[in-house]
């Protein structure tokens, strides 16, 4: 781990588990942000053919989304904002 890592993170555990968590929002962003979908966010920005999001791209971003709504609650709840 690198200096910048070690201010930022209390274990090599700890690292790994932020660097999955920002591959799944970034995961979350290209299926809802960048990718010619119909059922995408900017589908306009697309030049080409739209295509149907995959079954398995709809239960990631659904699930996701729950997921981030959940911890909004909590976050409200335990007196944030």
């Amino acid at each position: 781990m690198d200096a910048a890592g070690n201010v930022l993170f209390d274990s090599e555990e700890q690292k790994r588990t932020e660097d999955i968590k920002i591959v799944l929002v970034e995961q979350f962003e290209d299926i809802t942000c960048n990718q010619p979908l119909n059922q995408g966010r900017h589908q306009g920005r697309s030049y080409g053919n739209l295509r149907d999001a995959s079954p398995e791209e709809l239960d990631f971003t659904r699930e996701f989304a729950k997921m981030m709504i959940e911890k909004y609650f909590k976050y409200l709840e335990a007196g944030g904002v």
